[in-house]
């Protein structure tokens, strides 16, 4: 969810990033006695002093800046998954984790180690570990199996806090 929360806060800052620089260009056009660039100051103000709350635009526009807000609301609040992954500790004042990009990558490598394996990627999620993986063999055989079993072997020699399940997914591709 890092990404989508990038994204949207890149969008907003851009949008007020040029509603500041359209406002600035507009302040100082007005301050030299030109007439404007981009907004006509003068006849919107004029439009929204005859305005009243119950102009049906008014509300529309009302409703979709709260429905915004809103929106930017949960985007901010939304829990991302979290970065590091608790491991068990044979000492209780002791705390060992692992970060979820490393055991994405270390998987991924062990997924790699299986002789018919080209290429493979994974993705750890709340109690959940997925894997990818690529082959050119035509006949994968128990490759899956194989790769299954390295993998949830090596998460349970890892003594992680919480149990994981494991799934694995082989697509055969032509070499």
């Amino acid at each position: 969810m890092r990404a989508a929360n990038r994204i949207v806060a890149t969008m907003v800052a851009l949008i007020l990033l040029a509603a500041c620089v359209i406002t600035v260009v507009e302040i100082v056009l007005a301050a030299l006695g030109k007439s404007p660039w981009i907004v006509q100051h003068v006849a919107i103000a004029d439009d929204l002093h005859q305005r009243t709350w119950r102009d049906g635009w008014v509300r529309v526009v009302a409703v979709g800046a709260l429905v915004a807000g809103f929106v930017l609301l949960l985007v901010a609040f939304k829990r991302s998954p979290p970065i590091d992954i608790a491991l068990q500790s044979d000492d209780p004042g002791v705390v060992l984790t692992v970060t979820r990009k490393s055991l994405e990558s270390h998987v991924a490598g062990l997924a790699e180690a299986e002789t018919g394996v080209d290429s493979s990627s994974a993705r750890a999620r709340q109690g959940r570990v997925d894997v990818s993986a690529s082959t050119t063999l035509r006949d994968p055989g128990d490759l899956k199996e194989r790769v299954q079993r390295s993998v949830a072997d090596h998460l349970e020699s890892l003594r992680l806090a919480q149990p994981v399940k494991t799934t694995v997914s082989i697509r055969s591709r032509e070499s």
